[in-house]
């Protein structure tokens, strides 16, 4: 304030001022100077207070996102366990091929899992070996070959009465999926499904697939698409320690389809970028009318 009194007086030492118009000049000049103060702190504390509410929203937002992405995954996860339960019957091929294994497969299915469960489902491996599934929902045989060449033929109430779990029951939560082992590794259940049919269910029955996404950390729903004109959510994920080192793959990529659960394309990949196996759909339809004479007699 020495300052401004010292310019006020130099300024105006040729203009006749009284002490007190010197005192009244002094005193606007302090009032203006705590004025621009206020309105500095003002719009210092604003800018803060703008800063913090736009960094709490978006916090916020970023755990709505993930809570809202955790019950979707969930969603999704038990649909894909569930699958057999949303559809009568499902028909169609696919090709399944393992580059670690230089295998590959060709797959029809004939599947029903309404009032007459059973199917039947074909395979053609490396177009050498032929393999044929029969079931009546009651019992299943597997064929190499020929009918001739029987190699699997098995009860499904043998298998069933070996668990004290109701198969054949809806899972609500992730849970009833999961268990750990007695030497504390993670386990899974796995249902039976009504057709009684084993091959083919890595696509029309997918809990496999539905494994790997245990932890849920471990993959994100990456897009929503259509494929081979059905709906279907894109899953892109990285296999738990065990898997990678069971599949010697790293990562996975899975199109889901979201009515039934039914997996329609899934591709894993090494550490390099390439792929390990790669199952896609070529066809498939559901719940049409089957011919039961088709099935195991």
């Amino acid at each position: 304030m020495e300052e401004i009194k010292k310019v006020i007086e130099d300024g105006f030492e040729e203009i006749i001022f009284d002490d007190e118009d010197k005192e009244i000049l002094l005193d606007t000049i302090k009032r203006s100077r705590r004025r621009n103060i206020k309105q500095k702190t003002l719009i210092i504390f604003s800018s803060a207070a703008m800063i913090w509410l736009l960094l709490f929203s978006t916090a916020n937002q970023i755990i709505t996102y993930a809570i809202d992405q955790s019950a979707e995954k969930m969603e999704l996860q038990l649909k894909m366990y569930n699958s057999v339960l949303y559809y009568e019957t499902v028909q169609g091929q696919y090709q399944e091929t393992d580059y670690l294994r230089e295998q590959k497969e060709q797959v029809k299915f004939k599947i029903s899992e309404g009032d007459t469960p059973g199917g039947t489902v074909q395979i053609n491996i490396n177009d050498n070996i032929y393999i044929e599934e029969k079931s009546n929902g009651n019992k299943r045989i597997v064929y190499e070959d020929s009918p001739e060449g029987e190699i699997v033929s098995e009860d499904k109430r043998t298998i069933v009465d070996k668990f004290t779990q109701n198969l054949f029951e809806k899972w609500e939560t992730l849970k009833d999926a999961f268990v750990i082992m007695n030497d504390g590794i993670p386990g899974y259940n796995y249902r039976e499904r009504p057709s009684y049919i084993h091959y083919s269910s890595f696509i029309t029955f997918p809990q496999a697939p539905a494994h790997y996404l245990r932890v849920l950390e471990n993959w994100e729903i990456k897009e929503e698409g259509t494929l081979l004109g059905r709906k279907v959510k894109v899953i892109e994920g990285e296999f738990d320690k065990n898997s990678k080192e069971k599949f010697r793959s790293e990562t996975f990529k899975m199109w889901v389809d979201t009515e039934s659960g039914v997996l329609l394309k899934y591709i894993s990949y090494d550490k390099d970028g390439k792929m390990t196996k790669e199952v896609h759909v070529n066809e498939i339809k559901f719940n049409e009318d089957l011919n039961a004479e088709d099935y195991l007699e």
